[in-house]
């Protein structure tokens, strides 16, 4: 997982999925990015999104994997860390998803692509693949419910599941004197409970563990393939240089 977020790619033109620069490489260029989205065109601005969405993943996606390591100044515990930014994922990969789709409908990003390297073109629909596999088994489920909104339903039937179970404990913390550091940690176990429907809850940080390890492969790709993309589209816009 470290390995795809230890540096930028670098400019290609033969189509390869692959060439991370090495840590510590500079940009190959300082230039004003309005040439990139000019002439204004609805296929300029639709690349324009993929790479802010881009940006969204590539920091939540390191701050999940960098939860383990991080130096603690608060009572989020790395566990916390994990689940909020797992859920952020989900809801920026499903915004990719539904730019990725919109872009594959365009009219001159397909007359782009048909001059691309067939590595290239090869690379964007398996990712895309990849993709979709993903949301299906994972990503879509758990924006529903708690990522872009918080389902009620899903709630109070997680309550009512959980209502008479010995298994189910929490954290309750009521701090009159100093509220604004008081946690409500029994939040991230109902939120685990919602996601993990049907787990008894001595398994839920495994099995919410696993879930990510099949969620991460399917989307490792996701970096590489965006950016091989973006460069192959600044060489046709002249700002390879």
């Amino acid at each position: 997982m470290r390995r795809f977020l230890a540096g930028k790619v670098s400019v290609v033109e033969d189509g390869r999925m692959d060439g991370y620069c090495e840590e510590g490489e500079k940009y190959r260029n300082k230039r004003n990015y309005v040439p990139l989205v000019s002439p204004l065109c609805p296929f300029a601005a639709r690349m324009a999104r993929l790479c802010i969405l881009r940006e969204d993943f590539h920091f939540e996606l390191q701050e999940y994997v960098e939860s383990e390591s991080v130096t603690l100044t608060d009572e989020y515990d790395p566990a916390s860390r994990r689940l909020y930014f797992f859920r952020r994922m989900c809801l920026t990969l499903r915004e990719i998803g539904a730019a990725c789709e919109d872009l594959s409908r365009d009219e001159e990003f397909k007359r782009f692509l048909g001059r691309q390297p067939e590595g290239l073109v090869n690379g964007w629909r398996g990712f895309k693949a990849d993709l979709n596999r993903a949301m299906d088994a994972i990503i879509r489920p758990v924006r529903d419910a708690v990522s872009a909104h918080i389902k009620l339903s899903s709630i109070e039937q997680t309550l009512n599941e959980m209502l008479g179970d010995a298994e189910r404990s929490g954290t309750l913390q009521i701090s009159f004197k100093r509220p604004a550091e008081t946690r409500y940690k029994f939040t991230g176990e109902l939120l685990m409970a919602v996601m993990l429907n049907g787990v008894a809850p001595a398994d839920q940080e495994r099995e919410a563990r696993n879930r990510a390890d099949r969620f991460l492969p399917a989307v490792e790709t996701l970096l590489n393939t965006i950016d091989t993309l973006f460069s192959a589209y600044a060489i046709e816009r002249g700002l390879e240089g």
